[in-house]
């Protein structure tokens, strides 16, 4: 006779005994797979059951990526199907008869192929980018405490991948649109899983009336393919990161009001951010050349130096610097502070001849910010204008000019750092290694928007790279610079290896390679225009058509070659063009910047984004 008993027990071994054939399990659902419990398992096996059912005789797949699953499978000793039986079976049993049971079994268990390719998991019959399914699930372990369990549509008490949201859209595999808003809000929590930017195809997050905490992620800058970002209506808080701005431009959507986001904003989306509640946003510190130290530093009773409105501040704090001149040499004092300037033509720090201007040293973060400054005057061993050392912030928006170096980076010199250095004018600095820049010693900037001119070096008048520094270097322009050795525009020396890309390198001067150098380096320049040309995917050898560089105006004319020659494969420019060379696009709409064109008419681009938005939803 035959008996089930799904529990294992010793009924089971007295039951073999007495001749019934006994089947038995050796887990229940999901339980014993999720927390790795073998004690099911175990009794099962030496209960002498001679079948012995699971849903696992390899672990689940989700164990990879997802801990809270295991590598829970069922098998025998020595990874076999069959053996002979415990209680009751007989030694005798040919060896060759359980051979063959357990030959067969591998072939068609263990030793079936693949079904989905490398990177990928089998969830049901289909399969679905790992990292896509880790991220959805970074969410729901976010989000514990507070995620509607009405998504649970298998009941298990559990929500899986999959089950999260009102709409997910999948293509090939990859998720490309994800919806936790009307009308099933998946009450997220917590904050934005940073590996969201390895989701390269989305396209559309809404993930809007949530409770969502925390900063946006650096990362939402990957996004390439994004069109639709909405996150109104969470607790998102801090700053906002200055890599949205290179995803801003592919937007038809983006919603980031009623959250506590905190100036300053990037003013790619400064018109976009809507209502914020920004009670808990951390101190601005004011500063103006009328002040005075004694004052508590508030908009009507200012500071006189910035030095002192970066000792009172702690991280996450913001200066707000008033037009004038400062004869100073500041210190960031290892905080994550953002210092402001009015106007870069009209703030000037001036460090009259007595070190480096600005120094970042051994900071912990990558939200301190220097913007909006004329910095000249500087002369040290090590970084004229600005020294960063273990550091990683952003520097945009200044003019660095008239700073000298005995070594490196007459304007800026980066070693062991990550700096963000993005639409400056870098111009008539001075130093050994780098006139307008230097990255030196394991640094990965990125150098993007940046217009480096009129630096004079011994070698690398625009920039050097040396000593396993690897930034990386876009749309900038590199023109009019000279070293009295080697590589008037570019140097790039023992095992450096920037990658350079839409960026405009031309006119410069050297006695030896006037616009790039390269001595035991690896660096790679992919659609850029080099005089002389240079090796590489679609750069170009011709004269880029500078509005008036004589005068300092390298915008581009409209006859330039430097238009729509850029990748392909990088973020549009503002009018929707194909990515020029060079630091300033060219504007090819015949609307102002605010406008968009739509069959030959402008429209302000806001109130098409309203439109767009009443549309999709």
């Amino acid at each position: 006779a035959f008996l089930g008993m799904n529990t294992p027990s010793p009924d089971i071994s007295e039951k073999v005994n007495q001749g019934y054939l006994v089947r038995t399990r050796a887990d229940t659902d999901t339980e014993q797979a999720r927390t790795g419990d073998t004690s099911r398992r175990d009794e099962a096996l030496a209960s002498g059951a001679h079948f012995i059912s699971t849903d696992y005789y390899r672990p689940d797949p989700r164990h990879e990526f997802d801990p809270g699953w295991t590598d829970y499978s069922v098998r025998f000793p020595g990874e076999f199907f069959s053996r002979v039986n415990p209680v009751n079976g007989s030694p005798e049993l040919s060896g060759s008869e359980l051979d063959l049971i357990n030959f067969d079994m591998t072939i068609n268990f263990i030793s079936e192929e693949p079904v989905c390719d490398e990177g990928f998991v089998e969830i049901g019959d289909d399969c679905y980018w790992e990292e896509d399914i880790s991220v959805l699930q970074q969410f729901i372990d976010n989000s514990a405490q507070t995620i509607n369990m009405s998504m649970d549509e298998n009941g298990n008490g559990v929500i899986e991948p999959l089950e999260l949201g009102y709409i997910q859209q999948w293509n090939d595999g990859r998720l490309v649109e994800l919806d936790c808003g009307y009308p099933l809000f998946c009450d997220l929590s917590g904050e934005i899983p940073e590996d969201i930017g390895n989701m390269e195809f989305l396209e559309s997050v809404r993930i809007y009336v949530n409770y969502l905490s925390g900063p946006i992620p650096e990362s939402i800058g990957s996004l390439a393919n994004l069109s639709v970002l909405d996150l109104n209506n969470n607790l998102l808080s801090g700053p906002v990161p200055e890599s949205i701005c290179d995803i801003q431009p592919n937007l038809d959507v983006l919603l980031l009001d009623f959250n506590h986001l905190c100036p300053p904003y990037p003013d790619c989306v400064e018109e976009d951010l809507g209502f914020q509640d920004t009670s808990q946003c951390v101190s601005i510190w004011y500063v103006s050349p009328s002040g005075a130290d004694s004052n508590n530093g508030s908009e009507e009773f200012p500071f006189a130096t910035i030095q002192h409105g970066i000792d009172v501040s702690s991280d996450g704090d913001s200066v707000f610097v008033s037009s004038g001149t400062y004869f100073e040499n500041i210190d960031y004092s290892g905080k994550n502070i953002a210092i402001l300037g009015e106007d870069r033509e009209s703030t000037i720090i001036d460090g009259n001849q007595s070190g480096s201007v600005v120094t970042f040293d051994s900071i912990v973060g990558s939200t301190a910010v220097l913007s909006d400054f004329t910095i000249t005057g500087g002369n040290a061993y090590d970084g004229g204008g600005i020294y960063c050392t273990s550091s990683a912030p952003t520097i945009r928006d200044n003019i660095i000019t008239g700073n000298v170096s005995e070594t490196y980076g007459g304007g800026i010199s980066c070693n062991y750092s990550s700096a963000v250095i993005m639409d400056n004018t870098i111009t008539s600095n001075s130093a050994y290694y780098g006139g307008g820049i230097s990255f030196d010693r394991y640094t990965s900037s990125v150098i993007k928007g940046n217009n480096i001119n009129g630096n004079s070096a011994v070698q690398g008048g625009g920039i050097s790279c040396t000593v396993f520094s690897s930034p990386s270097i876009i749309n900038n322009t590199i023109s009019g610079n000279s070293a009295s050795t080697n590589g008037g525009g570019v140097y790039c020396y023992y095992v450096s290896s920037p990658t350079v890309t839409n960026t405009i390198i031309w006119d410069n001067t050297a006695s030896t390679d006037s616009n790039i150098s390269v001595y035991s380096a690896d660096p790679i320049f992919n659609y850029c225009d080099v005089q002389g040309n240079w090796e590489g995917i679609g750069n170009i050898d011709s004269d880029p058509f500078f509005v008036s560089p004589d005068s300092g105006d390298f915008h581009l004319q409209a006859n330039s070659p430097c238009i729509d020659t850029g990748d392909p494969n990088s973020p549009l420019d503002p009018d929707g063009t194909i990515a020029d060379m060079g630091a300033y696009y060219f504007h090819q709409s015949t609307c102002d910047s605010v406008f968009v064109e739509i069959e030959g008419i402008c429209f302000n681009s806001d109130d098409i984004a309203v439109l767009q938005e009443f549309i999709d939803n």
